[in-house]
């Protein structure tokens, strides 16, 4: 009976988990749309701007460049998944460490980085630290569990992770 019991938990816990990565994937995916939505003489977002996000991936560096850094609506972002292989979002953009747990439901602080093998991670279990943020730039690390998005159970241990941009 014990067995079962931790077993139900622990496929919850998985489902929670799930559902909360989907959940801020499809959230970003709206947000991506929704902002490329409009005629072409629409003018360039008065804050956007370039930045980096660093880390290690299971010891290994990772980099990417990227653009579409903004601060709007109290949500930080920086990058594109689609198109600078990492993306990193915190809503509400506040100095200080933000945790994301599988019980972490409704919270909008994601990280999402595509490895060179194509594979895209969802930090899962973690937290993002915000120690600098002004009015045109921001920067903070990052650390965690991460998980593939197309299986669950591929972990990856994301250490040393950073971030800085300038909108």
């Amino acid at each position: 009976m014990k067995t079962k019991s931790h077993n139900l938990i622990r496929k919850e816990t998985t489902w929670r988990s799930a559902y909360n990565l989907i959940s801020a994937f499809l959230f970003m995916s709206c947000t991506v749309i929704c902002l490329s939505c409009g005629s072409d003489d629409d003018p360039a977002p008065a804050q956007a701007g370039t930045g980096t996000i660093t880390a290690k991936i299971d010891g290994t560096n990772f980099s990417a460049d990227v653009q579409f850094v903004t601060l709007l609506d109290n949500t930080l972002n920086l990058g594109i998944i689609t198109t600078n292989n990492a993306q990193l979002q915190v809503t509400p953009a506040t100095e200080g460490t933000h945790q994301i747990s599988p019980s972490s439901q409704g919270v909008v602080d994601v990280v999402l980085l595509k490895l060179s093998n194509g594979t895209t991670i969802s930090l899962s279990n973690g937290s993002i630290t915000i120690s600098k943020l002004t009015n045109n730039s921001a920067s903070g690390t990052f650390q965690g569990t991460a998980v593939n998005i197309a299986d669950f159970n591929d972990e990856y241990q994301i250490t040393e992770g950073t971030f800085n941009g300038n909108f």
